[in-house]
């Protein structure tokens, strides 16, 4: 008997507080990467940090019309490292792509990481190799990550902001971890797998 192959399924997972602006050009972009590659399911994971400009209202309609659309209302605001640290930890994919929905990361990169997966890379990261943003303030964080990367016993990831793609393996592994507050860049660089790291420039926050 013949059997029918499993398809596999790519989880996005994204972070949200105030972006009702954001959100319907950052699911758009994104969905128009993942219609490149139909030999996928796909589902989105977005983690709403109590937002009060309307997004829980808007991602409540924007889950009513895709099923493959999920949501995560939290009823405080748990910050942008715990919330989407969670909400990585409820993708059901065989792989997740973890962008943050201010659209300073390009979604269309995303293929380029679904390519490096493809091509056997367990963990893409995304370096940020210039900003858009205030360079007093790229300035600062640069300096700060790399103070952080010198008193730190494992080699840290320069100007990385946990944009990337993430095995399920490695997935599983994060599970292990049971910090109150984790330091997700750290854990990434911690964990290990096989990485390759990707280039980009940070575009100004929407």
């Amino acid at each position: 008997m013949n059997m029918v192959p499993v398809r596999q399924t790519i989880s996005v997972v994204t972070g949200c507080f105030n972006e009702v602006e954001n959100l319907p050009e950052f699911y758009r972009r994104i969905r128009a990467v993942l219609l490149e590659y139909p030999e996928f399911d796909y589902e989105f994971i977005v983690a709403d940090n109590c937002s009060t400009d309307g997004s829980r209202e808007l991602l409540r309609k924007m889950a009513a019309a895709d099923p493959r659309f999920r949501v995560i209302l939290n009823a405080a605001n748990f910050g942008h490292i715990r919330s989407p640290f969670n909400a990585l930890l409820h993708a059901r994919g065989d792989v997740a792509l973890y962008i943050c929905s201010d659209l300073q990361e390009p979604p269309e990169l995303l293929g380029r990481f679904i390519q490096e997966w493809k091509n056997g890379a367990e963990v893409v990261c995304a370096v940020k190799s210039a900003s858009q943003e205030n360079p007093v303030m790229f300035a600062i964080r640069r300096f700060y990550y790399r103070l952080i990367g010198y008193f730190s016993d494992v080699p840290q990831l320069q100007d990385f902001t946990g944009f990337g793609l993430y095995g399920r393996r490695f997935l599983e592994a994060l599970r292990l971890y049971h910090e109150p507050y984790p330091y997700f860049r750290g854990l990434v660089a911690e964990i290990g797998f096989r990485r390759v790291e990707v280039p980009f420039v940070q575009e100004r926050r929407k």
